[in-house]
């Protein structure tokens, strides 16, 4: 709190939506930036980061530089 904002990038949001985390698939965890987890182990990664259960839903934003 009270840090300035460092702009990197202006984005466009292309879609939104709501879905459970175990349903992210092999390419989501390339965008997401984890070419070689796999969705068991990037669901096991943010679960244990996070201590969520992979049921829940999630709020996923999709987006593009610009």
């Amino acid at each position: 709190p009270g840090e300035k904002i460092k702009k990197i990038s202006q984005i466009r949001i292309i879609s939104t939506r709501t879905e459970p985390l175990s349903a992210i698939t092999s390419d989501d965890c390339v965008r997401e930036g984890f070419p070689d987890f796999t969705p068991a182990q990037f669901i096991e990664m943010l679960t244990t980061h996070y201590k969520c259960d992979p049921a829940k839903p999630v709020n996923r934003i999709e987006f593009e530089y610009i």
